[in-house]
């Protein structure tokens, strides 16, 4: 690669975002973020939240179902 060439990533705009899911193995809902997406743009994997035992797992779409996007909260 040349000092002159830069390389361009595409970033899915959904990756990163928050999501509240009702996790079909868990039987509740649970606050993840996106961590990979599908060439559409679609969300894929998501990191569940460190707010229950089973922080920090990972879920595959045949395992949620989308309840809210970015979702809102007071302090």
């Amino acid at each position: 690669m040349k000092a002159s060439e830069t390389i361009t990533l595409d970033v899915k705009p959904c990756i990163g975002r928050f999501y509240v899911l009702y996790a079909k193995e868990l039987g509740r809902q649970v606050l993840a973020n996106c961590i990979d997406a599908t060439p559409e743009g679609v969300p894929k994997r998501m990191r569940v939240q460190k707010c229950s035992k089973n922080g920090g797992d990972v879920l595959m779409p045949h395992q949620y179902t989308i309840m809210e996007v970015d979702p809102q909260w007071e302090d």
